[in-house]
């Protein structure tokens, strides 16, 4: 039997499509389930699905609930999707996140214990350069990463070489990773930062448009303690 990968999306989000694709172009079977607030049958219907029905999950992107109050800040807050996906990445099943799905799972604090001190957030993109601001907004640009991992770290880079230096996308008005000294410190310790903005070379360097959004650590993305989330 093939796979199933639940793609959760929202009112507003635009890359739920796009999953569906290439899920299913990868031999596996997508299986979307909306998620939207005062639907109370289907949310139930759908959490139980994404909590015990599924092999795994892929957040797309968009802007669900048009950003209204802050990036992923809504969706983090519908109960039933956030107990069932954080039951979905407890289960050990592998979760990929990226553009407003990454923002609603570092709201969420999903690559995190549960309660715990830690916390990050994807901020509005501000790119400086010898620290002054030379543009901030929406940024529509292909970054260079590194691989700071080991490439069996996590379930999503066992076929990449050690180090390689990889081009990617960033597509969006918020991507600047933040986060607290404390929960820099925990992911530097347990080696959880993924990848890091670099330039063609491999060098990371904290200027744009190398670091094209003033991530902190330029950081790109970042893993749990068992390898099985990325965001």
């Amino acid at each position: 039997m093939k796979p199933v990968i639940a793609v959760p999306y929202f009112p507003g989000s635009n890359g739920d499509v796009d999953s569906v694709a290439r899920i299913r172009e990868f031999g596996m079977k997508p299986l979307p389930l909306y998620f939207h607030i005062g639907d109370e049958r289907r949310l139930e219907e759908n959490a139980r699905i994404l909590r015990g029905e599924v092999d795994g999950a892929v957040l797309p992107g968009g802007f669900p609930y048009e950003d209204r109050v802050g990036f992923g800040v809504i969706p983090a807050k519908i109960e039933q999707f956030a107990e069932s996906l954080r039951a979905l990445v407890d289960a050990g099943k592998p979760v990929l996140a990226f553009c407003s799905g990454n923002q609603i799972a570092q709201r969420m604090g999903l690559a995190f214990p549960k309660d715990g001190p830690y916390r990050a957030r994807l901020l509005s993109n501000i790119c400086d350069r010898d620290g002054k601001i030379v543009y901030h907004g929406f940024l529509d640009r292909e970054p260079h990463v590194r691989l700071e991992v080991p490439p069996g770290r996590t379930a999503f880079t066992r076929l990449f070489k050690p180090g390689e230096v990889l081009q990617t996308i960033t597509d969006n008005g918020g991507g600047r990773f933040w986060a607290e000294e404390s929960t820099l410190t925990y992911l530097t310790q347990h080696g959880l930062i993924v990848t890091r903005y670099c330039d063609a070379k491999g060098n990371v360097v904290d200027d744009f448009p190398i670091n094209p959004n003033g991530s902190m650590l330029n950081i790109e993305s970042i893993t749990n303690q068992r390898g099985n989330l990325k965001l």
